[in-house]
């Protein structure tokens, strides 16, 4: 899969930066909840876009209970074609009705939390779980190991899948042995706490704003 940058290459701009999203100060809460003291294995909290369907009902399938997941749209569609086969979905899966989360439940829920699910439909990483989920002190397991190797240390602040099978193996893994979960959920947030708010995401772009507008006035 493409790293961001190279994507925005390849449909024709001439120069791409990639900054990261960052997590605002509404999406955390610190000091974060003990690790040690988190009831929900499994979380995610996201809307329901058709190339992940068949990944997350694959994850709630095999979790059940384990997991909770949350999101607009992953009962029905405005398209009777994809209402039905979200339907059809559901009912091999046994998946039951997924409901939307308020936005104040968020962090509560995110604190409560072990292991957080990260997904793409294609490339990335480019979403706010990515920066959201560590900073509440939950282990990240995230695809696009390419670009998220750039963000983060592999096995050692965040946890990378290739498949489903094999995140789903990941996942049982670091639930059996909690101080890995642990170590590494502890790491994810001291990277996210020092390199990735908003407020030093912006401080990048301001940053290359500047350095631009230099290059153009010595033209």
């Amino acid at each position: 899969r493409s790293t961001i940058e190279e994507k925005y290459i390849e449909w024709g701009a001439k120069r791409a930066k990639f900054i990261p999203l960052g997590v605002c100060p509404a999406k955390y809460s610190e000091p974060i909840r003990d690790l040690n003291q988190r009831s929900v294995d499994l979380v995610y909290v996201g809307g329901c876009y058709f190339p992940k369907v068949f990944r997350m009902f694959r994850l709630k399938w095999h979790f059940g209970n384990r997991m909770q997941m949350y999101g607009r749209g992953w009962n029905h569609s405005n398209s009777k074609i994809k209402t039905l086969i979200l339907k059809s979905l559901k009912l091999l899966f046994r998946i039951p009705d997924i409901e939307e989360l308020p936005k104040d439940k968020l962090v509560e829920l995110y604190q409560n939390s072990k292991i957080g699910f990260n997904v793409h439909m294609s490339y990335g990483p480019s979403n706010l779980r990515l920066y959201e989920l560590p900073m509440n002190g939950v282990m990240q397991i995230c695809d696009c190991t390419e670009g998220l190797s750039k963000l983060y240390q592999i096995d050692k602040e965040v946890v990378s899948y290739g498949t489903i099978n094999e995140a789903i193996d990941k996942i049982e893994y670091y639930l059996k042995n909690d101080n890995k979960r642990m170590e590494i959920a502890s790491a994810g947030h001291e990277k996210v706490h020092h390199c990735y708010k908003a407020e030093n995401s912006f401080k990048v772009l301001f940053s290359e704003i500047n350095s631009d507008l230099k290059k153009i006035n010595r033209q």
